[in-house]
């Protein structure tokens, strides 16, 4: 696929002004090291703890995963028990205040 710049943006779309910017302020972000610690204090934690690969990793670090992320998709009813852990409920709600 190739995609030509255009001077003007289509009538029918929005301004774009960023890409995908994180919007949590880094708290869903883990080191390789807080995700092993998680994983083993939080078990719970464990299948919601996913590699994250950035530009900065797909470009330099592939093999390497640098960071992790909390990926909270289809959580149900664990909810509650994920809060419980150390920090989860200070992480959502300094996201929230963000």
């Amino acid at each position: 696929m190739w995609i030509s710049s255009r001077p003007k943006r289509p009538k029918d779309k929005s301004k774009m002004t960023t890409g995908s910017p994180a919007t949590d302020d880094g708290q869903l972000f883990l080191s390789p090291e807080e995700a092993k610690t998680m994983s083993k204090e939080y078990p719970i934690l464990s299948k919601y703890i996913r590699p994250f690969i950035g530009a900065h990793e797909f470009l330099h670090d592939l093999n390497e995963r640098t960071r992790y992320c909390l990926w909270f998709a289809d959580v149900g009813d664990e909810l509650p028990k994920i809060i419980k852990a150390d920090h989860m409920k200070d992480r959502f709600q300094h996201i929230k205040v963000f």
